[in-house]
C-alpha cells in the first residue's frame, strides 16, 4: 500500500495552482492479477512474469476541481510521472463489490482494491475537504 501522505506531497505539484486534493490512490492498468495464479502451471511461468511486467502502476487524484489519473514509477507507486488524463469532477466512479474491481474512467481500466471504495463513495456523494488516501 502507498504511503498517504508521500502519495499527497507527490501529486500536489501536478495539480493547478489553489487546487486542493480530497482523495489520491493507487491503481494498476494492464493485465489481470489473476493471472498470476497460472505461474504454477509448467510452461506459464515465462508469460506470468510477462503479464507482471506489463502491469502499469496508476496514480489517481481526486481535487476539488476535477479527476486526474497520472502514470506512476513501477518502484514507487506514490511518484506520479505524467498526467495521463483529466476528467471533470462530477464524474462518477463506479466500483464492484469484490476484493478487487475495475474502475473505468475515460479510456482507462484500472483495479483497484477494496480498500479504496470507501474513498470512491465518499467522492462520489462529494464529501471531502481534507486529504485523504489509501
Amino acid at each position: 500500500m502507498a504511503s498517504g501522505k508521500n502519495l499527497i506531497k507527490n501529486c500536489q505539484p501536478h495539480l493547478e495552482g489553489g487546487e486542493t486534493i480530497q482523495y489520491a490512490f493507487t491503481a494498476e492498468s494492464g493485465f489481470s492479477r489473476g493471472l498470476e495464479a497460472l505461474g504454477w502451471i509448467p510452461g506459464f511461468d515465462e508469460a506470468v512474469k510477462l503479464l507482471i511486467i506489463s502491469n502499469k502502476p496508476r496514480v489517481v487524484v481526486i481535487s476539488d476541481k476535477r479527476i486526474v489519473v497520472f502514470s506512476a514509477s513501477r518502484l514507487s507507486r506514490t511518484k506520479p510521472r505524467v498526467m495521463l488524463q483529466a476528467f471533470p469532477r462530477s464524474t462518477r466512479l463506479e466500483h464492484g463489490t469484490g476484493r478487487r474491481s475495475t474502475l473505468k474512467l475515460g479510456d482507462h481500466s484500472l483495479r483497484v482494491e477494496r480498500h479504496v471504495y470507501g474513498l470512491l463513495d465518499k467522492a462520489n456523494a462529494g464529501s471531502g475537504n481534507t486529504a485523504t488516501t489509501d
